[in-house]
């Protein structure tokens, strides 16, 4: 059900109302004509009604941490879409309207947070229901109220007489506003100044009378004391004041009065309220409270009677905990008024003397149980008593035994942080959950069906069996209506115990029992170091705030939800593209505007990360200078000109670490605005030739055009290999293929490159078309290693460095006899080399010496595949290949075999320029007759050899 915040976007749900100790408030109607029929049973009994027929709201109050005083409006009247109730409240002493709210059908109750004291308000209730208008008035006065706090002490000269039996051993005390503040370095350890234990001062003894003039002067302290009344321990709360006479309000706590009639100004006053306590007369038994751990002082002799009234069929454990070797003797109330007694024991073992009894409860006989507890032995030792349904009969989803919970979080096992579908399984169940915090803002959050209670504890002391507990926080949550609890927690363990508001019934309404009632709640506690999700997903130990583990930004503009843990910041990283971009980064906290979140941007160059566990990192450059705008609650930084393809590193952090949040949630946005401003500028003019029968693709000229091109986008340069994606080649407006260049005859052609649809400026490119010519030739670097007699090795090094230095790539500078080896041919033995073996030095050359096998290399076997006008076409494209001439009579006699380069063609003379290594006058490329190549002859010594029709050849240009 949705809640209406008054004054402070904080939620407060209430404890039981006050009018001087009574539970609910009430007052006179003007004018009511309202029939019971609209009164909502489930908030109200039926039998109760008539106490809100006069003002029909029930008034809770909450007193939360530092005296704040919390106000709870709920209404009781169930209302249709079509009624309206609207509810105005007056401050008297200036006539402001501080309250004026329209409740409905889904939204009944209304909180004022944080509430002055000694203050006056009217209360006006404006209904139409059903049409029928009513009107009703009431009034409540803040005040100091006296607290129940069975001490006696003495405060200045006024002396104070509580105490009515009730034992106890010290008194804590607390400067109200005194809270822990880490005032280290967010990577540094808390130390005890951290923990609410160094604001908290313990009162023994003869100090009772003596203290009070010690205190700091105009200022509120709370007591707190575990007092026990016949061994049923409890903690009690109250405030005093070192105001001018606050001597004489005593020990209080914050409180309102509701009247019908308009109060009067004397109603208010600073100081002279009764410390009277009145307790109410216990029996010789100690009544035992459903089903809490009753803790006893240390047993040496001393004998407890407990009494125990079950109020529902079933059956029971009844059991002591602790160190103590117990006795415990039952006593059972008949019928007939008679007892049954058992005597349950140990013996001495150091074990807890443990029962299981039934039970059943009727409307006309309400069982009564005394149990007598005793130590066996004469060992002094702490030693708790307690009674809780049997689990496998009355299943339990959270413990009821504190002394549970506080071996798991001393041995490092907290409870979740956030539980769903929890419920005090029956009237009068306890579930206790324990958690290790952090000093600093944290918020318990309760979502609930029906009335509840949460008390917070803070360990303040490590006490052996029972830890020493300050109660931090007591929240009293409505029927449906849920809380949200800010507690400015200290560093140290926490336990939270949810319960019942009231004790059970004991009888039934149904079948003559009393029926298992289930009070159905979530729990969800943020620890001031609680990550968020994406701290979570970037690292579940670390979160997102280390450069390794930032939140990666894969698309703008990116917007979403965050919080900031004690010591935490987030982190944010991102790449930019080509356009580089101008950033916008936005946080907004108007939800939470007493805090200030300030983003950051870096340049990832600036930043060094160390793999280190934690991670660690270190700017070593300043952070980028953003134009800074602050409006209202918003954070604004902008910085133009990123450079494209760059890392950049957003983080946001405060500047305060004791004020971060885990629970309220600061809007993060970040947009990228990219404008692509294209340009490409030609070094100088171009020249490029072809001949008409030769063989040229687009990307010939491309190429040679990227050689002579610088490509920009805003300015930066983008490298040839990125740019040449959106290079484009036009010859009168149309776009250049190669299909275009092979049909256009002789002449000079204008070519227009454009990157992304910008034409290059600088220079121009010119394609010349010639007709074809005779003569080709290629000129070859004969730079060789000495002569030897492998001459297919020279020539696959050749060619192999041929075609590297086509592509622009480094030369093999691998030996001859490095390549002999790795072939298997011993250096010192000059061998003959197979077609087969040559391919494979040559593609061992290509390969740096890696690889005897290349797709840009082919050996071809066949005698008709290679004629001088292929030849011609061939070198006219810039291309070689490696010849191997053989013995015609023996063609397979390796000892005979010769390996030429073919480099030029000469079609009018029909010769050939080749590369013979083995030129005996070192005239190593010479023009020779096309005939002795192919007919024989070349070799003087043998005529017979000649082209055998094996080639290796470059596959592609």
């Amino acid at each position: 059900m949705k809640k209406k915040n008054v004054f402070k976007k904080f939620i407060s749900l209430a404890m039981a109302a006050c009018i001087l100790g009574s539970t609910v408030a009430f007052a006179q109607t003007e004018s009511n004509t309202e029939s019971s029929d609209s009164w909502n049973t489930d908030m109200i009994d039926e039998t109760t009604i008539n106490l809100y027929e006069d003002f029909p709201m029930q008034i809770d109050k909450n007193i939360g941490q530092d005296m704040r005083l919390d106000l709870h409006f709920s209404y009781l009247k169930i209302l249709s879409d079509e009624d309206n109730v609207q509810f105005t409240m007056t401050d008297l002493s200036t006539d402001d309207i501080v309250v004026s709210e329209m409740i409905t059908a889904e939204d009944t109750s209304v909180v004022m947070t944080d509430v002055p004291n000694n203050k006056q308000y009217s209360l006006v209730i404006n209904e139409n229901i059903g049409g029928t208008v009513s009107e009703y008035i009431g009034y409540i006065t803040t005040k100091h109220v006296a607290a129940n706090f069975p001490v006696d002490m003495t405060l200045g000269n006024y002396c104070i007489s509580n105490n009515s039996g009730e034992t106890f051993n010290n008194v804590k005390i607390k400067k109200v506003g005194d809270n822990p503040v880490c005032n280290h370095e967010e990577e540094e350890s808390c130390t005890d100044s951290c923990k609410l234990s160094s604001y908290i001062d313990t009162l023994t003894g003869d100090e009772l009378n003596t203290f009070y003039s010690t205190l700091d002067r105009d200022c509120y302290y709370e007591m707190q004391v575990r007092a026990s009344t016949e061994g049923n321990e409890q903690t009690y709360v109250g405030f005093i004041s070192t105001y001018d006479g606050g001597e004489y309000e005593g020990v209080f706590t914050r409180g309102f009065t509701f009247t019908k009639d308009y109060p009067q100004p004397e109603a208010i006053s600073d100081y002279g309220i009764s410390t009277a306590a009145s307790l109410p007369d216990f029996s010789t038994a100690y009544s035992y409270e459903y089903y809490r751990t009753m803790e006893m002082p240390d047993i040496d002799t001393d004998t407890y009677l407990i009494r125990f009234v079950p109020p529902a069929t079933g059956y029971y454990i009844i059991e002591t905990i602790g160190n103590s070797d117990t006795m415990m003797t039952v006593y059972s109330l008949t019928s007939s008024g008679s007892y049954n007694t058992s005597i349950v024991r140990s013996g001495g073992t150091g074990e807890n003397a443990r029962t299981t009894r039934g039970v059943t409860v009727t409307d006309d006989f309400h069982p009564v149980w005394y149990f007598e507890v005793e130590n066996e032995s004469s060992d002094v030792s702490a030693a708790a008593f307690r009674i809780v349904p049997r689990d496998d009969l009355y299943p339990d989803d959270h413990t009821n035994n504190i002394y549970e919970v506080q071996e798991n979080c001393d041995a490092g096992i907290y409870s979740n942080v956030t539980n769903t579908n929890c419920a005090l399984d029956y009237a009068g169940d306890i579930d206790i959950f324990g958690y290790e915090m952090t000093s600093g803002n944290g918020y318990i959050i309760i979502n609930n069906l029906k009335k509840i209670k949460a008390t917070i504890y803070n360990v303040i002391d490590d006490t052996g069996y029972f830890d020493d507990t300050w109660v931090v926080s007591t929240i009293n949550v409505p029927a449906y209506a849920g809380a949200e609890e800010q507690i400015n927690f200290s560093s140290g363990t926490h336990y939270i115990e949810i319960s019942n508001v009231e004790l059970p019934k004991v009888g039934s309404t149904l079948e003559g029992y009393y029926t298992w009632e289930s009070f159905p709640y979530d729990l969800d506690v943020y620890d001031a170091r609680r990550k968020d999700a994406y701290d979570i997903a970037a690292h579940p130990t670390y979160g997102d705030a280390s450069p390794q583990y930032a939140t990666v930004i894969t698309s703008f503009p990116f917007v979403d939800n965050f919080t900031l843990c004690r010591g935490d910041s987030d982190g944010f990283r991102f790449t930019t593209d080509a356009g580089g971009g101008n950033i916008t980064i936005t946080v907004n906290c108007d939800n939470f505007p007493d805090y200030e979140y300030i983003p950051r941007l870096y340049d990832m160059d600036d930043i060094i990360t160390y793999d280190e566990i934690p991670p660690s990192w270190e700017f070593i450059g300043d952070e980028l200078s953003p134009a800074i705008l602050e409006e209202d609650y918003d954070m604004v930084i902008t910085y133009n000109g990123l450079k494209p393809y760059h890392d950049y590193y957003i983080v946001v952090e405060r500047p305060d670490s004791t004020s971060y949040d885990s629970y309220k949630t600061y809007s993060f946005r970040v947009d990228l605005e990219v404008t692509y401003n294209y340009s490409a500028i030609l070094s100088d003019n171009l020249e490029i030739s072809h001949t008409i029968g030769n063989t040229i693709t687009v990307d010939d000229v491309l190429f040679a055009v990227m050689n002579k091109m610088t490509c920009k986008i805003n300015d930066n340069e983008i490298e040839d290999s990125v740019a040449i994606e959106n290079v484009k080649l036009y010859y009168n407006n149309t776009e250049l293929t190669s299909d275009t260049i092979s049909s256009l005859p002789a002449g000079e052609y204008t070519i227009v490159p454009k990157y992304n649809d910008v034409a290059a400026s600088g220079g121009t490119v010119i394609l010349v078309v010639s007709e074809p010519i005779d003569v080709v030739e290629v000129d070859i670097d004969t730079a060789q290693e000495p002569i030897s007699e492998y001459d297919w090795l020279h020539c696959a090094k050749l060619l192999a460095n041929f075609k590297l230095a086509k592509e622009g790539s480094p030369l093999c500078t691998l030996s001859l006899d490095d390549a002999a080896v790795y072939l298997g041919i011993d250096p010192d033995m000059p061998t003959r080399g197979t077609l087969f073996k040559t391919y494979q030095a040559t593609c061992w050359f290509y390969t740096g010496g890696t690889a005897t096998s290349s797709t840009d290399f082919n050996r071809v076997t066949n005698a008709n595949v290679v004629t001088e006008d292929e030849l011609y076409t061939m070198i006219s494209n810039n291309r070689i290949v490696i010849m191997q001439l053989a013995d015609s009579t023996a063609p397979t006699d390796v000892t005979k075999m010769k390996y030429l380069v073919i480099c030029g063609v000469n079609k009018t003379n029909n010769q050939l320029k080749v590369f013979d290594c083995l030129e005996t006058s070192n005239n190593l490329l010479k023009w020779v007759d096309t005939s002795v190549i192919f007919d024989g002859g070349y070799v003087a010594s043998n005529s017979n050899i000649k082209f055998s029709g094996s080639i290796i050849e470059v596959v592609s240009n």
